[in-house]
């Protein structure tokens, strides 16, 4: 009975090292480092930004989840409106991601938004990651962006790829501007050097760090891209 009781000990103190590894030691999985964003001291305010916003079906998908206070894949809110969870875990995506490979994360379920790491771009045997589908400015659900979690800085540059093909927006795709947010001031930040593909309906950039980026206007369009 001793010896049975000492192997289920052993077992849950290996799970519990084991899972320590993953979550990157000390670090929060979802809060990461401090110093998230470095050399930022310009900015906009989203009132300031000519904000494009969410097609009417992705905006009730973004409805149907809850991001606050997520910390593992098992605390995800599932949709229980009226009911029905046919769109439960629509608009986020998340994933273990390890060190000594990379991977993605996103896709299909984040309406084409994604991010791709390279191996060794962060210290941690592994990482998870979260992308989510959210809105540039929550209180009023308004405006599109895209939420990329846990913030933190990466040790090579990470690919950021977001799609237009799900906005409300039927312009000139050379027309959007994309900005990532200084979680320090809540100021937006332009985007430098992105590339846009219009086969693939998508603007892609390198970033060096997580955050939530939106897409805005040039000041001379309005938001139906006119």
């Amino acid at each position: 009975m001793k010896q049975t009781r000492n192997k289920w000990y052993a077992g849950i103190l290996l799970a519990g090292a084991f899972w320590f590894v993953l979550s990157g030691c000390s670090e929060n999985g979802l809060t990461g480092p401090d110093n998230v964003v470095t050399g930022a001291a310009k900015g906009l305010t989203t009132e300031e930004i000519n904000v494009v916003s969410w097609k009417p079906e992705v905006q009730t998908a973004i409805n149907a989840i809850e991001m606050e206070g997520i910390q593992a894949p098992t605390s995800l809110t599932k949709s229980t409106d009226d009911g029905d969870n046919s769109g439960e875990w629509a608009a986020l995506a998340w994933s273990y991601i390890w060190k000594f490979t990379g991977g993605t994360v996103g896709g299909d379920v984040t309406f084409g938004n994604r991010v791709d790491v390279p191996a060794h771009a962060y210290p941690q045997l592994a990482r998870l990651f979260v992308v989510a589908v959210t809105n540039a400015d929550p209180e009023n659900n308004s405006g599109a962006a895209v939420d990329f979690l846990p913030s933190q800085q990466f040790l090579h540059p990470v690919t950021v790829t977001l799609s237009w093909d799900y906005l409300d927006f039927n312009g000139d795709p050379n027309d959007l501007v994309l900005y990532w947010q200084n979680e320090e001031t809540g100021l937006w930040v332009e985007v430098p050097e992105s590339t846009i593909d219009p086969e693939a309906r998508t603007i892609s950039g390198q970033v060096n760090h997580f955050t939530k980026f939106l897409w805005g206007l040039e000041d001379d369009f309005d938001d139906d891209g006119n």
